[in-house]
């Protein structure tokens, strides 16, 4: 049931949350006037998800690695096909694929990201390790090296293009240089201005987060939300003010972390100058 427009309820120490969007109308790609042609459009997105490692989401990582390689969904393929075939079967054989079974609802009617994809993990390691277990025959050195070969070419082209299009755009992962300049500014003790450049910045509060965690009861108390929907999105919560551009009006002590591109003039006019300049983005203090 989509418990959505009620209040919240508290049953015993157990939370009914109310919803502001019903997940199903957002999430599922059949229903609306859509029907098959939904359901093997979302099919091969799923696919392109799996195989390219990015789902639309920004996400601390390696650009083109999701929650599986390329290589292991090729083997996890590989290896539930022959394990499907083998009789007889053991018990884990049998469990295993009754686990990839149950994704399939997942695969086909929900929109494909890497949460929704998650239950994929278990499944595919084993049948990936079957592969490798059962195909003894193969020259592994031999595939191996043309494998690696294969994918650093494409890993090396993606990063120097596509890769680096995107995290300059800030469309994808996020830089490691942002992590660093994050936890400088962490130890700074000072007031952390992060402007994005872009309109996702209501949700890299998430990126802070991860590069330092904040118990959830002190976030609840903290942050700031900017309206409600199925996604809230967080401007500020204890020393970090998050926005799209800097502030018109800065503090005289605080540390600005600014991605290029957004304009620096109300930092220049207020006396800061530039510490670190990185690929992405800039540290600035006064």
């Amino acid at each position: 049931m989509n418990y959505v427009s009620h209040r919240q309820l508290y049953v015993l120490r157990l939370t009914i949350t109310r919803l502001a969007a019903s997940r199903g109308a957002s999430q599922l790609v059949v229903g609306h006037g859509q029907g098959l042609g939904a359901v093997i459009k979302n099919l091969g997105q799923t696919v392109a998800v799996l195989f390219t490692g990015y789902d639309g989401y920004l996400k601390n990582g390696l650009p083109g690695f999701g929650i599986l390689t390329p290589v292991m969904v090729v083997l996890a393929i590989v290896g539930a096909l022959l394990v499907f075939k083998a009789k007889p079967r053991t018990d884990f054989d049998a469990l295993m694929l009754m686990m990839l079974g149950a994704n399939l609802p997942t695969v086909l009617l929900i929109s494909p990201n890497h949460t929704h994809l998650n239950a994929l993990t278990v499944p595919a390691l084993y049948f990936a390790g079957m592969a490798l277990a059962k195909l003894s025959r193969v020259n592994w050195r031999v595939a191996g090296l043309v494998v690696i070969v294969v994918l650093f070419g494409t890993y090396a082209y993606t990063y120097l293009g596509p890769a680096h299009t995107a995290l300059a755009a800030g469309q994808n992962e996020t830089p490691l240089e942002l992590q660093t300049m994050l936890t400088k500014a962490d130890d700074n003790g000072a007031p952390i201005y992060l402007a994005t450049n872009h309109q996702q910045a209501g949700g890299m509060y998430t990126v802070a987060l991860f590069n330092h965690p904040v118990k959830p009861a002190n976030f609840k108390q903290e942050a700031v939300k900017s309206g409600g929907g199925e996604f809230i999105h967080y401007y500020r919560y204890g020393r970090y003010h998050i926005s799209a551009q800097l502030p018109k009006s800065l503090p005289t002590h605080a540390v600005l972390i600014v991605r290029r591109g957004a304009s620096l003039q109300s930092a220049k006019q207020a006396g800061y100058h530039l510490v670190k300049a990185g690929c992405y983005y800039q540290y600035l203090e006064r």
